[in-house]
């Protein structure tokens, strides 16, 4: 699986993006998230200036702002520098990633939408979303 970290970097390994969000490790004191992403063993780090993840971000403000779904206030929201949903969204669509997340789809939106969500954004996309704890049972996680 791999790990979507806020900032410059995005963190991947075998087949799926997951979300730890938000996550500023620099100047960070050591803690048990820190020493954990310091443990992943053979992960390669893709910067968000990546060509890809760039089209895959305006593609994902385009939709907002194109979109009769979110009003202006969601494409400001989105827009903003330190907010790493539609990043994690490009990303996925720039590699073909899964996302895992908390975050449950808002269904079919009937009115204009204020705050955007990453499976219903995605969904529309073509990015495939899935629930953590499902995902956590089909890898057979053990905590």
């Amino acid at each position: 699986w791999k790990v979507k970290m806020t900032g410059e970097k995005f963190i991947r390994k075998k087949e799926t993006v997951s979300s730890f969000l938000p996550v500023k490790l620099m100047g960070r004191k050591r803690d048990t998230l820190s020493e954990w992403i310091e443990s992943v063993e053979n992960i390669h780090i893709i910067s968000r200036k990546d060509e890809d993840i760039i089209k895959g971000y305006t593609e994902v403000v385009d939709y907002l702002k194109n979109s009769n779904l979110y009003s202006k206030r969601a494409l400001k929201a989105w827009s903003m520098e330190g907010i790493a949903d539609p990043w994690l969204i490009a990303a996925a669509l720039a590699y073909q990633y899964t996302i895992i997340t908390l975050e449950t789809a808002t269904g079919k939106i009937t009115t204009v939408c204020n705050k955007p969500k990453i499976p219903s954004v995605g969904q529309d996309l073509g990015v495939k979303c899935e629930s953590l704890f499902p995902f956590m049972r089909k890898m057979q996680f053990k905590l």
